[in-house]
């Protein structure tokens, strides 16, 4: 039982085009950049961003806080407006 795939032209140009992507893809790093020092580059500017962050933790407390002060400062000037008439 012989079973050899007989593929069309367009076939075969499509299996040889995703064998090349193949071979581009492993030759870089990460499967995405060409060479060391561009993916030194990336990792050195991540690590600056995520240095320069605030933990998420304290981003979720402070900002219920601003919106209920905002809130609290739009109700007192709404009671000083109805106060006035």
């Amino acid at each position: 039982m012989d079973q050899t795939l007989e593929l069309t032209p367009e076939e075969q140009d499509s299996l040889a085009i995703g064998e090349q992507m193949a071979e581009a893809e492993q030759s870089m790093l990460a499967g995405k950049f060409e060479n060391a020092e561009q993916l030194e580059k990336a990792y050195l500017e991540l690590q600056t961003k995520l240095g320069n962050r605030e933990p998420q933790s304290q981003v979720n407390q402070e900002q219920p806080d601003s919106i209920q002060e905002e809130e609290e400062r739009q109700e007192v000037l709404i009671c000083k407006d109805l106060g006035s008439f």
